[in-house]
């Protein structure tokens, strides 16, 4: 990290706390990160420390905006994954409550939708 984005990073470091990132300067160039973001995906945020951390200290107007995709992302749900039936229902119940539940921050699609028609058509049901 270059001396410019670590002073970027530290002026921005009330606005990660909001975000539930506990960072603090640790000398230098240097952080210190307490804690990630809890819930779903927890665990694989650590492993993105850094990532998250060269999107923090972007020069650029849209930095936040590159921040929260990069969260949303990186703490996301991977294919593949079983879930059990508590978590299947927390992942609907939290869908429904979000502004535009049909992609992912990437714009990549989570929804589809199949019509009756089409299924018959597709499977000669």
């Amino acid at each position: 990290m270059k001396r410019y984005q670590a002073e970027l990073l530290e002026q921005r470091l009330p606005v990660l706390r909001d975000l539930g990132l506990e960072c603090e300067r640790f000398g230098g160039r240097s952080f210190l990160v307490r804690s990630v973001p809890g819930g779903a995906g927890q665990e694989q945020l650590a492993g993105h420390i850094h990532e998250l951390a060269e999107l923090a200290s972007e020069d650029s107007a849209d930095w936040e905006d590159h921040l929260l995709i990069g969260l949303a992302c990186r703490s996301a749900l991977r294919r593949g994954r079983d879930l059990g039936t508590d978590e299947q229902r927390a992942l609907i119940t939290a869908l429904a409550a979000v502004s535009a539940p049909a992609v992912c921050p990437h714009g990549s699609p989570i929804l589809l939708h199949y019509s009756r028609t089409f299924l018959i058509d597709k499977f000669d049901w």
